[in-house]
C-alpha cells in the first residue's frame, strides 16, 4: 500500500488521514495533503460487530464521545470540497491513539487545514458582535437572573492532537472491524451498522488519528480535514456520528451561488445565516470562494441531535425557496471596573468625596472671612 508524504498547509502536529476505499480511483493531484493510506474494501459485510456499549469514537480505554460536528461544503458539476471538524468530550487513558472514522461517496483527497480557516466560516455567518460598556453592576444578577446567552460560538480549535501515519490494508468490510478490534478498540453496533451501510454502497471510510494527550482532556477538537471528492450531490455525512451518549451540535456551511437548505434531517434544525459572504470581509475565504467569482451565498443551519442512535440519513442540500437570513447582532457587556469595584459606583463616589471635600473648603474660607 502506498503511502503520501507532503506538509500541511500550516505548520501544525502531524495526523493520520486515512482513506479506505471499496471502489477504485485514480491518483489525484497530492499537493495539501498530509500522511494518507489506501487500500481496497469489499462491498460486502461479513463480520458481526461486537454489541457493546462503544461511541463513535474509537479508543482503547477511556470514553471519549463527539459533541459537535462543524462541516463546510463546496459542491458544483459533480466535485464536492469539505472542510470537517469534531468536538470531543470524555477522557481517555490510553496510551494508544483515537480514532475517528469518516465516510464519503469516493475516494477523497485529504489534507489538514488551518483551523482559522474553520473559524473565519464560523466568523462569516455568526451574529454581529456589539460590545456594550457596563459602568454599574447587573442588578438583575442579584435576583438570580439567566445570564446564559441565547447562541454560543464554538471553539474551532479546543485542544487538537495527532500523531504519524498508520498503514492500512483491509480487503473487506470485516476487515475494518478486525483491525481495529485486534489494535484493543471496540467497534459499536452503530458504528458497525454505519460501515456496512457505507461500504455496500461503495463509499469510502477515512480515519482521523489522535494522539494520546499528555494528560486526559475533557474537551478536545479534531484537527481540522479537508477533503475533495467526487459527489453527485452536496453532502454532509453524519451516519459514523450515531452511537454517541451525548446529543450532537450539528453545524453545516453550505457555499454556493444561491441559498442551499437541507433536503434530510431537516426537522429541529435553525437557519443563522443566509447571505453574501465575499473576499473583501472574509479574506482567508478567498481559494474558497473563487470559483463563484469572489462572492457566493452561504447558508448556516444549527441542529442538535438530541438522541444520535436516530439518525437515518446522512444530510444533504439542494435550492431553497426561502431567502436570506440576517445572523443579526450579539451584544458583548463589557464591565468597566476600578479596584475590583464597578466604575460607575467609584465614579461616584469619588465624585461625593470631591464635593465634600470642596464642601469643607468653603466653609472654612467662609469662617475665616467672617473672622476678619
Amino acid at each position: 500500500m502506498g503511502i503520501a508524504d507532503a506538509r500541511p498547509p500550516v505548520p501544525a502536529p502531524p495526523h493520520t488521514v486515512g482513506p479506505m476505499t471499496g471502489r477504485a480511483a485514480r491518483p489525484g493531484p497530492r499537493t495539501r495533503r498530509t500522511l494518507l493510506a489506501t487500500a481496497a474494501l469489499a462491498a460486502t459485510l461479513g463480520l458481526a460487530a461486537p454489541a457493546t456499549a462503544a461511541g463513535p469514537v474509537l479508543v482503547s480505554e477511556g470514553d471519549l464521545d463527539i459533541s459537535a460536528q462543524r462541516t463546510v461544503v463546496s459542491w458544483a458539476d459533480g466535485q464536492q470540497r469539505m472542510l470537517l471538524e469534531y468536538d470531543l468530550q470524555g477522557r481517555s487513558d490510553a496510551t494508544e491513539p483515537a480514532i475517528v472514522l469518516i465516510a464519503t461517496p469516493t475516494r477523497p483527497l485529504m489534507a489538514i487545514a488551518d483551523p482559522d480557516l474553520m473559524q473565519a466560516f464560523v466568523d462569516a455567518g455568526s451574529p454581529e458582535v456589539i460590545e456594550e460598556e457596563e459602568w454599574w453592576p447587573d442588578l438583575q444578577s442579584f435576583g438570580g437572573g439567566d445570564d446564559t446567552p441565547f447562541w454560543l460560538r464554538p471553539d474551532t480549535a479546543l485542544a487538537p492532537v495527532g500523531d504519524g501515519a498508520r498503514p492500512h490494508d483491509p480487503n473487506s468490510a470485516a476487515a475494518i472491524i478486525g483491525y481495529y478490534q485486534n489494535q484493543g478498540f471496540e467497534i459499536g453496533e452503530e458504528t458497525a451498522s454505519a460501515l456496512e451501510r457505507y461500504v455496500g454502497a461503495g463509499w469510502t471510510i477515512s480515519e482521523i488519528s489522535l494522539d494520546p494527550a499528555p494528560e486526559s482532556l475533557d474537551a478536545r477538537s479534531t484537527p481540522v480535514v479537508e477533503m475533495r471528492f467526487a459527489s453527485p450531490e452536496p453532502i454532509a455525512p453524519v451516519l459514523l456520528t450515531a452511537g454517541g451518549a451525548l446529543p450532537v451540535d450539528l453545524s453545516t456551511y453550505v457555499i454556493g451561488t444561491e441559498r442551499l437548505d437541507r433536503t434530510s434531517t431537516p426537522s429541529s434544525a435553525t437557519v443563522r445565516f443566509s447571505g453574501p459572504v465575499d473576499v473583501a470581509t472574509s479574506p482567508l475565504l478567498a481559494d474558497w470562494l473563487e470559483p463563484y467569482g469572489g462572492t457566493a451565498v452561504m447558508t448556516v443551519v444549527d441542529q442538535t441531535i438530541s438522541n444520535p442512535s436516530q439518525l437515518s440519513d446522512d444530510v444533504t442540500f439542494g435550492p431553497s425557496i426561502y431567502g436570506a437570513v440576517d445572523a443579526g447582532t450579539e451584544v458583548v457587556r463589557v464591565e468597566r471596573i476600578i479596584l475590583g469595584i464597578p466604575a460607575g459606583i467609584m465614579l461616584v463616589a469619588g465624585g461625593m468625596l470631591v464635593v465634600a471635600a470642596a464642601g469643607v473648603t468653603i466653609s472654612r474660607l467662609m469662617q475665616r472671612g467672617y473672622r476678619d
